[in-house]
């Protein structure tokens, strides 16, 4: 995987995390879910949905193996860059 590949997937991760986020808002499609993730402890919903910055990790690990690549240094790598997407588009999407 080179460096644009590896971008690429970090924009798609964080694009991935960003519409479950706000899809989960009062009145949107994902609501039942936030709902549901609110019930379970902190260390669990967090990376799950309640929390844009440590849904990084869990979801760019589910989206990693989805699509067929191989566990690597990678994935290590492109967790941070999403986390930091992430909170980038969220202020854009929240102003």
């Amino acid at each position: 995987m080179d460096i644009l590949q590896l971008l690429l997937f970090c924009l798609l991760a964080s694009l991935w995390c960003n519409g479950i986020y706000t899809a989960m808002g009062n009145g949107y499609i994902l609501n039942w879910y936030q709902r549901l993730l609110e019930r379970l402890p902190t260390f669990i919903a967090n990376p799950l949905g309640l929390c844009i910055v440590c849904m990084a990790s869990a979801h760019t690990a589910l989206l990693w193996l989805v699509l067929g690549y191989n566990l690597s240094i990678h994935l290590i790598i492109a967790i941070p860059i999403v986390a930091v997407f992430n909170v980038l588009i969220n202020n854009k999407i929240e102003e």
